[in-house]
This record gives structure tokens, sequence and C-alpha cells, in this order.
């Protein structure tokens, strides 16, 4: 399948931004499937006019997504197992809401591009007042990094919060829509505070993946080698199993990983003497108490974890944030 590009020269959204929006918006209504194979960059040129650089930075900034790969002599191709909503039925609704709007704007009188510029501005101060959405991590620097994160990509405010403040902003919220972002892990923890009977509030989960500079660091211990990952005693008990089958999953057979609660730093100390580890890993909840000493021994390290980009596209899609 494919899709003609259409740029509006006047419009004040970027051409790259333009580019996008019609590519996600494409998959969307299925004008466009995983597999498919986009125009080159430079057959995008010769058919919109727009330079090179700019469509290869829309380009690059959907395959950063998740959305896209760029494959050097193959062209640009969407990602095979990208997973874009399969119900059919909702999509139509969601073309004939678009028609129906853009009727019932013409029969007043108004031009289809410029009732939307007015609906979008619309629709940010709805969302700042009855919608709100938050991405939620058991640090606050954590929660904040991810957040900005998020917020980039999608184009949308994304607030931060930690576990511990999720419920001050659910009694908050005052009837208000939440949508509530949070890793794998927190999933749990953060859906068990939210009531059964409040269909105002969504939680979607997101999944993370270990960063490159983890796996390097992984990667460069020697055969044989022993890993302790120490969790605070309230995270072990929620997520100690998983924790470890997350390590041995991801990293090299031979280094053997074992997973402690301890109470606090102390107790990481007095748990490590005698023993020969290679590697203590600390969680960030215990990493963000740690002193600089600590955090500048080359023994001593913390989960590094990034947002898996492909997970968050299928969740910006399930929490209706559809381009």
């Amino acid at each position: 399948m494919s899709i003609t590009f259409y740029i509006a020269h006047y419009s004040p959204v970027p051409y790259h931004a333009q580019i996008n929006d019609q590519i996600k918006s494409a998959l969307l209504l299925g004008w466009l499937r995983p597999g498919d194979m986009l125009p080159s960059i430079r057959d995008l040129e010769k058919e919109t006019g727009i330079s090179r650089n700019i469509i290869r930075r829309a380009y690059v900034e959907l395959e950063q997504q998740g959305i896209l790969k760029l494959t050097h002599g193959k062209g640009v191709r969407v990602v095979e197992d990208l997973k874009y909503p399969s119900d059919s039925a909702f999509v139509k609704r969601c073309e004939k809401l678009c028609k129906e709007t853009l009727e019932r704007g013409e029969k007043l009188g108004l031009l289809g591009s410029a009732f939307a510029r007015l609906l979008y501005q619309m629709a940010i101060q709805e969302e700042q007042t009855a919608q709100r959405f938050y991405y939620v991590d058991m640090t606050q620097a954590l929660a904040q990094e991810r957040a900005q994160q998020l917020s980039v990509s999608w184009q949308l405010q994304i607030d931060s919060a930690t576990v511990e403040e999720l419920p001050e902003i659910l009694q908050a919220a005052n009837g208000s829509r939440l949508r509530i972002f949070t890793n794998h892990f927190r999933y749990g923890e953060v859906s068990s505070l939210i009531s059964s009977a409040d269909d105002q509030v969504q939680v979607v989960a997101i999944a993370l993946r270990f960063s490159e500079v983890m796996k390097e660091k992984m990667q460069l211990l020697p055969k044989g080698s022993s890993v302790i990952i120490f969790l605070s005693e309230r995270d072990f008990a929620s997520y100690g199993g998983v924790i470890l089958a997350e390590y041995e999953q991801h990293f090299p057979r031979w280094i053997h990983f074992k997973v402690a609660a301890v109470k606090d730093l102390k107790d990481v100390r007095q748990r490590t003497r005698g023993d020969q580890y290679n590697l203590i890993v600390l969680s960030n909840r215990l990493w963000e108490s740690a002193p600089s000493e600590v955090k500048k021994n080359a023994l001593f390290t913390h989960p590094q974890l990034e947002i898996d980009v492909r997970s968050a596209e299928e969740a910006r899609i399930s929490a209706g944030i559809l381009v």
C-alpha cells in the first residue's frame, strides 16, 4: 500500500512534523501497514519539493519511535512487527467523526483546516483542565526523565509523579480524566491504587529495556562472574523474581545473578562484607540516596533502563493519542 503526501507550505506546522503526522495517520487508518515500503528520501523530495534534510529528519524521528526502519541501499520500510489497532470498527468511527465534524464546520462557512486549528487550541485548553497525563515511577528523577522523553515524542504535556505521590493526585483529580503511564514493573502496584469503579483513570504499561551502556558493562565481565542485585525490602517482595528473570534473560549466561532485599545502604555493606562480587547493582531507589563515593566506585552500579520505543508507540495508541 502507499500514501500520497500533502504539504501545507503556509502552515505553522513544520514540514517534518507534517510528514510524521501523515505517516502515523495512514498507519492508523490502514492506508499503510507494517512491512510496507515508503518513498526513498530522494523520491519524497521530488514528490513534495521539501529538502532531503527535512525528510531525513522526519524519517529518523519515526525510526527512533520504533515506527520506521531505514536501511542503506534498501530504502525505508514500516517496521514489520509494529502493532497498530486491528479494531476496524474503531478506525471507522474515528474516520466518521472527523468527516462529520468537518462537514458541520463547512455548513457554518468554516474552512476545514482553519477550523481544525481552532479545535486543536480548544482541545489543548480542555486537556489542561479536564484531562491530565502522568508518567509514574519509583523516583522523581526517573519519572521526570521518562515523562520528558514521552512529551517530546508525542508532542504532549506529560507530567511526572512518584508512586507515593499518586494517591494525592488521584484525590485532587476530582472527576478529571487521567491517563497514567508507568513501566511494566510498576504496573501492578500503580493499578492497585486505582479504584476498579473509577472509569476516569486509565493505567497504561510501557516496557523498559536495558541501555547499551548497561549491556556493554555486563559483556565486559569475565566468565563466571557473580553479580548481586540489591532491592529495597518493599520492591523485593513485589518484583524480586521478575527482576532476576529479566537479568538472566538479557545478559550473558556465564554471569551468576543473585537478588537480595536490604533495608538501606548500611545493610548493603553488611551483606557484602567478606563476599566476592564482580558487580553490585543497587536499585534506583537505593542509588538515589547513595553517597558520591559509592557512585564513583566501579564495583557499584544501578539499573540503566530506557523506554522501549515500540512499547511506547503501542501505549500511545491505546491511550487515545492517535497521532
